[in-house]
């Protein structure tokens, strides 16, 4: 995994998401859907538990200063996911639209999340694997983070690809 300052950004955004987003009924079925940050997993040396009988739903959010540049993350950025070995796939209309938050340190920012229900749940002691690829092809300006920390010239980040391999364990 290329850990990055848009790797702890979204570190950052994933603290504050996963606490928001830990837990919520799925409406479809009888069982408990757990979202699983993939920066947190993939931070966490790529292992993560969830409640036995919960179904596993894979999440990540991106924050910037304004909408515009959230959504030129959404046009900009592709992603997929691979769930136990199977072949990628393409979720990069997955990201939800972006919407307001005030977020410590950085105050009043734009949010996208990106969500996706893998349909597998876990019994007590079975695993799942998924690898999510974030491919950021194009230079990107988020204006929260600076050369000098606080202000001043703006980070410009490079095009990069992340990487998050997560193994799940019902509990």
């Amino acid at each position: 995994m290329r850990v990055g300052r848009t790797s702890l950004k979204l570190l950052g955004l994933a603290i504050v998401a996963g606490l928001a987003l830990a837990a919520t009924a799925a409406p479809a079925s009888a069982a408990t859907t757990t979202r699983v940050n993939a920066v947190f997993c993939a931070e966490a040396g790529g292992q993560w538990t969830i409640p036995a009988g919960t179904e596993v739903e894979v999440g990540l959010g991106y924050l910037v200063a304004n909408h515009g540049l959230a959504t030129d993350f959404i046009h900009a950025q592709r992603t997929s996911i691979a769930v136990n070995g199977g072949s990628p796939a393409d979720i990069s209309d997955s990201w939800g639209q972006p919407t307001p938050a005030n977020i410590p340190p950085y105050g009043d920012v734009w949010i996208t999340r990106l969500t996706y229900d893998t349909g597998v749940v876990l019994g007590l002691g079975d695993s799942m694997h998924f690898k999510l690829v974030l491919d950021e092809p194009h230079l990107l300006l988020d204006l929260l983070v600076f050369e000098n920390g606080v202000s001043g010239q703006p980070v410009l980040f490079q095009p990069a690809v992340y990487t998050y391999d997560c193994t799940v364990t019902g509990t």
